[in-house]
């Protein structure tokens, strides 16, 4: 499914693993069954602690023999020839050791970098986006959450949808469960002015919806978007990256849209109760956070602070209707919000991690 291109477009396949080896080895298998003749892979290991490594490497060169556990035989079977050809590097304190490399593409089909901090999701994404443009030149970069498994078709889809409509700078796939394949989990999002979203669960298979929120699950977007309006932001260690990056593009004038023949299977909340260890309250402490801290970026000192009144209110009814905390357990979480998002300009890893470690709800 791939339109008559004068130059058929770069794209670079992105994915980060952390403590999943076997999610990243799925997933792997059936990214390499895209039917785009025109891609590579960029997979970064984010200083995990279990034997991920070892894992993906011996996976990668053949020797890795057991079978991979899946719910979907046919888009992972049968499995990809090893050895794989791929280049490793190492990413140390944030920047890629790559040497003197020279720009332009080669027949290498995965870079696999290794990094010695967990950088989360944005700083580690953009270490990838930044090899790109420095040396791939990709023309289209592809976010994949590693515990997803992916269509044949799910690249050229995108790709075609883009490369139609130059008024478009980012889309996302069509994200379903991976647990219940029939039901959409996500097909982008409207953002309402008060900072909140409204995700859509509906989408026709030959449907390109306009979104104001792109999914940074399974998020494409265009090499020109990044270099005008900035990569992910850092400033977030544990989500709200894709948000902001939708509201970004949003001010920028960029067109979003979710393109629904391009499926994706995704095992949501896989990686984030890992890092939460299973503690829900912490999830929704950095959720609420995120959100309130993001939007001190969009709003004037003084609407935001207006704002944030309203926001506490709504966190506060989520944290007892959908957490089923009690009124008191919801007021104290309510309030150390409050009394964090007064000097808080960031939720890096050094900011909220040491938060984490005192909290006790």
């Amino acid at each position: 499914m791939i339109s008559r291109y004068l130059k058929i477009p770069d794209v670079t396949v992105i994915l980060l693993n952390w403590n999943s080896w076997h999610d990243t080895i799925e997933c792997l298998e059936s990214v390499f069954k895209i039917d785009f003749p025109n891609f590579n892979i960029i997979l970064i290991d984010n200083n995990s602690q279990d034997d991920s490594v070892p894992r993906i490497l011996s996976w990668l060169d053949g020797g890795f023999k057991n079978e991979i556990k899946t719910d979907f035989p046919n888009l992972v079977k049968p499995y990809v020839d090893k050895p794989i050809q791929y280049k490793n590097f190492d990413i140390v304190d944030g920047s890629l050791v790559a040497g003197n490399l020279k720009s332009g593409n080669e027949s290498t089909k995965l870079y696999f970098f290794t990094s010695n901090k967990n950088l989360g999701f944005a700083e580690a994404s953009n270490v990838a986006i930044k090899f790109c443009q420095d040396y791939l030149l990709s023309k289209y970069y592809y976010l994949l959450n590693n515990d997803t498994v992916v269509e044949p078709d799910v690249l050229s889809r995108l790709v075609n949808v883009m490369e139609s409509s130059p008024d478009i700078g980012a889309a996302q796939s069509a994200i379903y469960h991976y647990k219940k394949p029939k039901l959409i989990a996500n097909a982008g999002a409207r953002i309402f002015f008060w900072g909140q979203t409204k995700y859509y669960k509906k989408i026709d298979v030959d449907e390109v919806k306009t979104v104001d929120f792109v999914n940074g699950c399974a998020l494409f977007v265009h090499s020109k978007v990044i270099s005008e309006l900035g990569a992910l932001s850092d400033k977030y260690f544990f989500g709200e990256e894709d948000f902001e990056f939708s509201m970004r593009l949003k001010q920028g004038g960029e067109k979003k849209v979710c393109v629904g023949a391009s499926k994706v299977y995704h095992k949501i909340g896989v990686s984030s109760d890992i890092y939460v260890e299973n503690k829900q309250n912490r999830k929704f402490l950095i959720f609420a956070l995120n959100r309130i801290i993001d939007m001190k970026s969009f709003y004037p000192n003084g609407i935001w602070h207006v704002w944030r009144l309203f926001a506490l209110g709504y966190f506060y009814f989520l944290s007892v209707w959908r957490m089923k905390n009690s009124c008191s357990t919801a007021s104290k979480i309510i309030y150390l919000v409050y009394k964090l998002t007064d000097s808080l300009s960031d939720v890096r890893r050094e900011t909220i991690e040491p938060i984490l470690s005192q909290f006790e709800y």
